[in-house]
């Protein structure tokens, strides 16, 4: 098969729209389907509009394409006249740091996902992957934006959207959980061509959204196979995507820390010696474990362990012949990275632990790791640094994939802004 040229080429479109005067916007929106619990899905869908309707159907998918198109037919979401790129701003608070974070949605002409311009960072898993595609190939739409990082090496990505959204108001502002959320629809030929033309040759890290993309490069495949052809124009080869620029000082990356149960989790003795092999133990305060793990941020690679009764320990790796002969087993730029090191040594080697969901229990908030094993019957929580992501471009540029659920990019986009008809 022949490989893919770098091209990156990202169109306005028509995007379907809640009508504000129809529906309380605040209350149809929602965060991104993966990151809904059970009991959150249920109070997003108790308002008749929500865009959980939508995005998470059960196994109902006929039912979400019914919803649908009765609410186009109702007027309940509108299309737009005109082709339009769509600016999105996220303004929220880190660690006390008032930040925010501009990007614009457009339609991304789907890549293959290698030798192509678009870099996935993460592993995928087939269950969401058939869900997303069945729920795609039903109801024919983006339904909600897949993340992607561009470097914007000159800035001008990043540039553009602030002037544009300096000097005029947002149409659409909603509070959220802190995060405030402003949505503008821009369709001037000038400032769309300027976004376009920042975009070209850009190379787009998937921050969120990997089975998304993959399911839509599924669907591209299977409508190519039924027409028999390739129609370079039809709305199957684009994807909804929302764009940030790396250069951006809004991004903000947290980690993803792991608590666990079960397996040799209870042996805490036993594992302690093991991770002498291989790891500089320190005894810390629990309350200064985060702070400590903080300053290594950077220079060796460490991660914090917390073990129930308010036992807490900074490791950091020992490049001694045991770590390094397990380590050379990774790819070159995994060998480095805090979150494959606890993996291939810890996880993979000491403690003979899954890594899937079934198995660990993921949060980016540190607080509630530690109360899992306090207060929730866990044993023991990693804690890690934010992944940095000139190290993420560093992977996902090789061609590597780092473990699932390395990166916790916040905040997270919300799902019906827009959405990308497909039909």
């Amino acid at each position: 098969m022949p490989v893919e040229k770098l091209i990156t080429e990202v169109i306005p479109f028509r995007g379907l729209r809640y009508d504000t005067k129809k529906v309380e916007i605040a209350k149809a929106i929602a965060p991104p389907y993966d990151v809904i619990s059970s009991g959150e899905r249920e109070q997003y869908r108790a308002y008749p509009y929500n865009i959980c309707h939508l995005i998470l159907p059960g196994a109902d998918y006929e039912g979400a394409a019914r919803i649908f198109d009765e609410w186009q037919k109702k007027k309940i979401l509108i299309q737009d006249d005109a082709p339009s790129f769509y600016l999105y701003a996220q303004e929220y608070m880190d660690n006390g740091v008032k930040k925010k974070r501009l990007g614009c949605m457009g339609s991304l002409r789907l890549q293959e996902t290698e030798g192509s311009s678009v870099l996935p960072h993460e592993q995928t898993l087939s269950k969401p992957k058939e869900d997303r595609f069945t729920l795609l190939r039903t109801v024919q739409a983006n339904l909600s934006p897949i993340f992607g990082i561009i470097e914007d090496q000159d800035r001008l990505f990043v540039k553009t959207i602030k002037e544009y959204t300096d000097q005029h108001p947002a149409p659409v502002g909603i509070e959220i959980a802190g995060v405030r959320h402003e949505f503008w629809q821009v369709s001037d030929p000038s400032v769309v061509r300027s976004l376009q033309d920042a975009l070209v040759g850009e190379k787009i890290l998937i921050a969120d959204g990997h089975h998304r993309y993959e399911s839509a490069l599924a669907y591209r495949s299977e409508r190519r196979r039924q027409a028999g052809k390739t129609d370079p124009d039809a709305p199957y080869e684009f994807v909804l995507m929302h764009f940030v620029s790396a250069k951006d000082q809004g991004l903000t990356i947290w980690p993803f820390h792991r608590v666990l149960q079960g397996g040799r989790t209870s042996q805490k003795e036993g594992i302690i010696r093991e991770l002498n092999g291989y790891f500089e133990i320190k005894n810390v305060s629990s309350h200064q474990l985060l702070a400590q793990l903080a300053e290594q941020k950077g220079k060796r690679p460490a991660f914090g362990l917390y073990l129930k009764g308010r036992k807490s320990y900074l490791l950091t790796l020992q490049h001694n012949s045991a770590a390094n002969a397990l380590l050379s087993e990774l790819p070159p730029p995994m060998r480095q990275l805090d979150v494959s090191i606890l993996h291939t040594i810890v996880l993979k080697q000491i403690l003979d632990h899954p890594v899937d969901e079934e198995h660990i229990y993921f949060t980016p908030d540190a607080q509630k790791a530690i109360d899992q094993v306090e207060r929730n019957g866990y044993e023991m929580t990693f804690l890690l640094n934010p992944t940095p992501i000139e190290q993420i471009y560093s992977i996902a540029g090789a061609s590597t994939r780092l473990p699932q659920k390395s990166t916790y990019f916040y905040p997270k986009l919300l799902s019906g802004l827009v959405i990308n008809k497909l039909s």
